[in-house]
């Protein structure tokens, strides 16, 4: 039996960043990147990092209404050749400041909450969220 390699497939994909201070960068600039479907989310921020300025660790890349997790595959989103990601740039994770203990009473970390509600206010301004949560077929009225 023959055992047929396939090559990994390299696509280009658009990005859309949008920013929440349009007075450091102007909002909704777009640049291409070329990547492999089997690239981890996080691999790609990683080389995203040098073009936009951002590092891979406030970056935020959302696909079809999506937050993209670092360890998952591009593939695994279904992501294809020039489709577009929508980048929106979080806060940098806070250093802790007690390393060796931790506090786990069963609430979040506060820090955590503010991100993730800045994530969420940040995506509302994606065009495609705002037609999608102006869709009443999707969001049924």
């Amino acid at each position: 039996s023959f055992f047929v390699l396939k090559q990994p497939q390299e696509i280009k994909v658009e990005l859309k960043l949008q920013y929440r201070n349009p007075r450091v960068v102007s909002n909704g600039s777009k640049f291409s990147s070329q990547i492999g479907l089997e690239s981890t989310v996080g691999s790609f921020k990683e080389v995203l990092s040098p073009k936009c300025n951002i590092p891979a660790n406030q970056q935020r890349l959302i696909y079809k209404g999506r937050i993209l997790k670092d360890d998952q595959t591009l593939q695994s989103y279904g992501l294809e050749a020039d489709h577009t990601l929508h980048m929106v740039r979080g806060f940098a994770p806070a250093a802790s400041a007690n390393t060796g203990v931790a506090t786990n009473d069963g609430f979040p970390d506060f820090e955590q909450m503010t991100q993730n509600a800045n994530v969420i206010r940040d995506m509302m301004n994606v065009p495609a969220i705002q037609n999608n949560m102006n869709n009443p077929d999707i969001c049924g009225t």
